[in-house]
């Protein structure tokens, strides 16, 4: 169990350097920044998003460049968890007690 706890803190020290990471943070933080961009997408919560206001603020939000940056970067870190959490689940169910009584 020490073997794999040291192996996970390889991981996210690891992850914590990656530049895709540290892209997505400076991304998020320069996002947050920006006031009108953040009115936006409060506004865009409360729209129908049937209706015809809804598609196109959600349009001119895709036309901003670091917002898509940002959301391709997730997907992408999105995905490299899913990949984690499916070997490490495969680890962990390898090691566990197959005794009935656990």
């Amino acid at each position: 169990m020490e073997e794999l706890n040291n192996k996970i803190d390889e991981l996210m020290e690891l992850l914590n350097n990656d530049n895709r990471i540290i892209k997505l943070e400076e991304l998020k933080n320069k996002l947050l920044s920006d006031k009108d961009f953040i009115s936006k997408i409060g506004k865009l919560k409360d729209l129908d998003i049937y209706s015809k206001e809804y598609l196109d603020l959600k349009k001119e939000l895709f036309e901003n460049s670091e917002f898509v940056s940002f959301k391709e970067l997730e997907n992408e870190i999105n995905y490299l968890i899913m990949e984690i959490n499916s070997k490490l689940n495969t680890l962990t169910n390898e090691r566990r007690c197959k005794h009935e009584n656990n």
